[in-house]
């Protein structure tokens, strides 16, 4: 459990890293960031180079904590099927991580991050889709809280709002849906591949796709100057340590007590934001990030009560 209270904290931070880059932002009182324009491609354009740097990082580090590391990497192409699920995993973090530093540019970051945690809710309904897993009344319930929770985000409701500010939140409700697809995917590897090497892939894969989709805007690069790329070093190492610590603890707790802790992470990012950038939430918005964290944590303990009674039966 403390690997992933510690992921919660490092994730948060990240996120508050990302707001300052896209915006300029009080940091302690002092204004910076604002460095890169918000827009999909600058999303994409840092991604790439906090994935650049974090694979560099963890070329260097992982060894020294896990030896085999690399090894175990290798050999995982001898298994095509395996490979490819863990590409998968890779793929919708991928997808999750561009999406969200869009949501978060046009957003403020707690809002970002609650509104990503619309995935718990979509992870029950494909497991119902995938497994037959049919979710009982207190779950639908919780369900019902945690939507509720998101319709108290949406910023200004009633008014017109920016069209950045439209687009950032259906970013960050895509993303939700990329989560949701990781943690089910994730789940699986980790059940045949170590947390680290599985880690390493999951990050080679998304430096592979954000190169890939940035071939098509070459001149993005000429944005990247030394403020950004020492951003995305502190964001690399942070990453690093928060993604390293969100997969040892998926792998030693499992899923849904990782979704259970990582319930914190809205309230801890608008937290750190008002402590750090001096972001601030009307009452209305806080309180959807609260009705979200505590749907979150029901649906977690549900599932976990679920499962307590489906271990007794096989006992008996």
């Amino acid at each position: 459990m403390t690997f992933l209270l510690v992921s919660a904290l490092l994730l948060a931070v990240q996120n508050i890293i990302v707001r300052v880059v896209f915006q300029p932002s009080p940091v302690f009182g002092r204004v910076l960031g604002g460095w890169l324009s918000p827009s999909p491609v600058n999303s994409l354009l840092f991604l790439q180079l906090r994935a650049l740097l974090t694979f560099g990082v963890m070329l260097v580090v992982l060894p020294r904590l896990y030896p085999p590391v690399l090894r175990e990497a290798i050999a995982l192409a001898r298994e095509s099927a395996l490979l490819w699920r863990v590409f998968a995993c890779g793929s919708a973090f991928f997808l999750t991580a561009a999406l969200l530093y869009f949501a978060i540019a046009q957003l403020p970051a707690g809002i970002a991050i609650a509104l990503l945690f619309v995935h718990p809710v979509l992870t029950v309904l494909l497991a119902w889709i995938l497994w037959g897993d049919r979710p009982t009344r207190a779950r639908v319930l919780a369900m019902v809280l945690v939507c509720c929770g998101l319709v108290f985000t949406i910023p200004n409701r009633g008014v017109a709002l920016p069209t950045g500010t439209v687009w950032g939140a259906i970013a960050a409700l895509v993303a939700g849906g990329s989560v949701a697809l990781y943690t089910i995917g994730a789940q699986r590897c980790l059940q045949r591949v170590r947390p680290i090497p599985f880690s390493l892939i999951v990050v080679a894969t998304i430096l592979v796709w954000s190169s890939l989709s940035l071939l098509w805007v070459p001149e993005a690069i000429a944005h990247l100057n030394s403020k950004v790329w020492v951003a995305g070093l502190l964001s690399a190492a942070v990453t690093c340590g928060g993604q390293i610590c969100l997969n040892a603890g998926i792998y030693r707790v499992g899923a849904p007590t990782a979704a259970l802790i990582g319930a914190v992470e809205p309230g801890l990012t608008a937290l750190l934001a008002w402590w750090i950038v001096r972001e601030t939430l009307p009452p209305q918005q806080a309180i959807g990030i609260g009705l979200v964290a505590i749907g979150v944590v029901a649906l977690s303990l549900n599932r976990q009560a679920d499962r307590s009674v489906a271990f007794e039966s096989k006992e008996n």
